[in-house]
Formats: structure tokens, sequence, C-alpha cells
């Protein structure tokens, strides 16, 4: 249907003209797929610093439907410890996305993202993402990883040390997600 000056373009399907099912739109969002994590977790540190676990449940098997496609990993981790003057540091594994650390400089933590508890009773979210280029079409496993800086001690996911079973006490929740990208 056409106007003098407006179209309206009106379609049931659409559809690739080699592919049935290729049709990408250069920066749009193909898929997305999020891992909630409600469960609390305790890292406890094994005596070397800056070890790098999985931060609670916070990994996702992910098929990228396209070589060509960015996954954007995007995280929001609650965490708290029970020391202060400490930090937690964080990155993304699987695909390319260990390039999405800083830089190294002699025997320093290569990290994406991190939090300096300056009380023992500290808990604060942590947010962070990373833009991934891992030019495959078969599964991948991204994870969120964690690591304390201190050789001792504990960092809670989705709690704090103060775990009173009170109303005014939170228990909180962590999230995955990961979009694909057209390009």
């Amino acid at each position: 249907k056409v106007s003098n000056h407006m179209s309206t373009l009106s379609v049931d399907n659409i559809q690739g003209q080699t592919t049935a099912s290729d049709v990408k739109i250069p920066g749009h969002v193909i898929q997305v797929v999020q891992k909630f994590d409600p469960d609390v977790s305790t890292i406890t540190n094994t005596g070397v610093a800056s070890t790098f676990v999985t931060c609670g449940s916070l990994s996702q098997s992910f098929t990228p439907k396209s070589n060509t496609s960015k996954v954007l990993l995007r995280a929001s981790v609650w965490i708290g410890t029970n020391i202060a003057d400490r930090l937690a540091f964080f990155r993304f594994s699987g695909g390319n996305a260990l390039n999405g650390v800083a830089t190294a400089a002699g025997s320093r933590a290569r990290t994406l993202a991190g939090h300096y508890f300056s009380q023992a009773t500290d808990a604060t979210q942590v947010s962070f993402e990373y833009l991934d280029s891992p030019a495959t079409t078969s599964a991948i496993t991204y994870t969120v990883q964690i690591a304390p800086n201190f050789t001792n001690n504990n960092i809670y996911i989705n709690f704090y040390s103060n775990d009173t079973d009170a109303a005014y006490i939170p228990r909180l929740c962590s999230t995955f997600t990961l979009m694909e990208i057209a390009q």
C-alpha cells in the first residue's frame, strides 16, 4: 500500500534469497540467552592469590548462528566478603573472551573488572561486559570467573558475611546474559 508521502510494507514472512533462515541485519540481536543464579556460594581461597574459578553457576553453553557474529557478554554479580582491604577480580572465559583483560604488566593479575572491599562486611553488585568475536558456529561454553587477590578468607556470591536470618538481610541473585549480534 503506497500513498504520496508514506509507504507501508506489510509481510507475513521474510526469508533469505539463498537460505530460508539466513537473514541477518548488521547490528541487530540474533539471539539472547541468560543464566540466572539465585543460589549462594562461597569462594574459599586455596592459598594462591588471583586464582580464577567459576563464579557461582554462571557458565552457559552458546552456539552462534553465524561465524561472523559478535557475542556480547554481560554479567551482574553480587559479592561480599568477611575481610577488609581486599580485592575481587573478574573476567570471562570461552570463545576469545580471555582477550578481554588488561595488558600484561609484570606479575599483576590481568582482569576485566574488580571490586575493592574496604570493610569486612562489604557487599556490592559488580557489572561488566565484553564483546567477543568467536568466529565459529560451534557450541562455546562461556563462564564468568572470579578470583580473590588474597590467600585466605572468603568471597561470598549472592550474600554477604552477615547472613543472619532476618527480614532486613537480603539474599541476592546474579545474572549472565549472552547476546549474538549480527555483523
